[in-house]
């Protein structure tokens, strides 16, 4: 962000929307921890059980998918809080910043798989 050129306003708007999403991150971290805790329990009583119960673990598969989704939806609107408070300017410097990391990510990735490949005939 810091090359955004942020204004001062700026900065103290998008320092309240991440203070505000960390601090309900923070309050649901306990319950979130129980939750999957509970669900690796049930899938390590799937696991272990004779008979695999489909039902059950259709349940835990929707119950992931539900979780997934809403992660998904609060950091699509976080994202959006933020783009609000920038200039269609910062906007294009931040999704040509985002571009950048995507690649250089990309060509870590393969760079990596590259080297995994050379050590695997070893």
């Amino acid at each position: 962000m810091s090359k955004l050129d942020l204004t001062a306003t700026q900065q103290a708007q998008i320092k309240a929307i991440m203070q505000n999403k960390r601090g309900d991150r923070t309050a649901d971290r306990a319950e979130h921890q129980a939750e999957r805790a509970q669900m690796d329990q049930q899938i390590q009583a799937l696991t272990n059980a004779s008979t695999l119960n489909t039902a059950a673990l259709n349940r835990l598969a929707d119950q992931r998918a539900a979780k997934e989704k809403q992660r998904f939806i609060e950091r699509v609107q976080t994202q959006h809080a933020i783009a609000q408070v920038l200039t269609a300017e910062q906007r294009a410097k931040m999704e040509q910043m985002k571009s950048e990391r995507q690649e250089k990510g990309r060509k870590h990735s393969k760079d990596r798989k590259g080297h995994d490949k050379q050590h695997q005939g070893m």
